[in-house]
């Protein structure tokens, strides 16, 4: 569900931003303090079009940021963290700080309450990831905790769970193999689809590339390519997608 109504002119939004965007992500040219260790970094929604995320970047302030298709929209604020809660002052609202339950999920996710009136939604979860954008980019280059955010097609996307069977370097095969991954696309009005692509065609099974919302998504590598008695940690993994129009 969106935190936002799509029907709402911009100055309502940012009117609805001050009153229901209650998130946090650091300020440019804000002080180096040290921050939480378990805090510091960017967390997102991914679930949701426009695309909402935060960051801790020092341990007094930050800003809530909101992107949508050439749109992006950002709200600064101060916080203190409470234990278990977390209080949150936006800046220009007078009327002051609003508290939240808070909690971690391990290192890579958290859950905050109170983030919006709407509906079914009190509580949502955000997840650590590093922040891609671009505009009607044609090769878009994943790594495992990568999130995409395209300002010209408006859309996000995920790359997950990646599986490489390919012929290893310096060994003999019977075949080539292939690599696999899955994705995670959110496009306009919150269309969500979640797909698997391969290096290597035989359908119905696998498949190099399909089509969302007029825009076709190719796997075209993943690196770096395997050999034998070679170790590739996750987070090394890139998986290369081409989009065409």
């Amino acid at each position: 569900m969106k935190l936002f109504p799509s029907t709402l002119n911009e100055k309502a939004l940012n009117s609805r931003i001050i009153i229901l965007g209650l998130l946090i992500l650091g300020q440019p040219g804000c002080s180096e303090e040290p921050v939480d260790a378990a805090l510091k970094g960017t967390w997102v929604d991914s679930e949701s079009l426009p695309l909402q995320f935060m960051e801790f970047s020092s341990t007094t302030k930050g800003r809530f940021g909101l992107f949508s298709k050439a749109s992006e929209r950002y709200i600064n604020f101060s916080y203190r963290l409470l234990s278990d809660k977390i209080a949150i002052d936006i800046e220009g609202d007078a009327s002051g700080e609003t508290i939240h339950n808070i909690t971690l999920n391990g290192k890579e996710s958290f859950e905050i309450s109170g983030i919006t009136a709407l509906p079914g939604t009190s509580t949502r979860v955000f997840t650590r990831k590093t922040m891609l954008t671009g505009n009607g980019s044609k090769v878009i280059s994943l790594g495992k905790d990568d999130i995409y955010f395209d300002f010209d097609d408006g859309y996000s996307l995920q790359a997950h769970k990646t599986e490489d069977g390919r012929c290893p370097q310096g060994a003999v095969c019977i075949w080539q193999g292939y690599a696999a991954a899955e994705f995670n696309f959110v496009g306009d009005g919150n269309v969500t689809s979640t797909f698997h692509l391969s290096t290597y065609e035989l359908l119905p099974q696998l498949r190099t590339d399909t089509l969302i919302q007029g825009l076709t998504f190719t796997l075209t590598d993943i690196t770096p390519y395997p050999g034998i008695g070679k170790q590739i940690k996750p987070e090394d993994i890139k998986v290369i997608v081409t989009v065409e129009k």
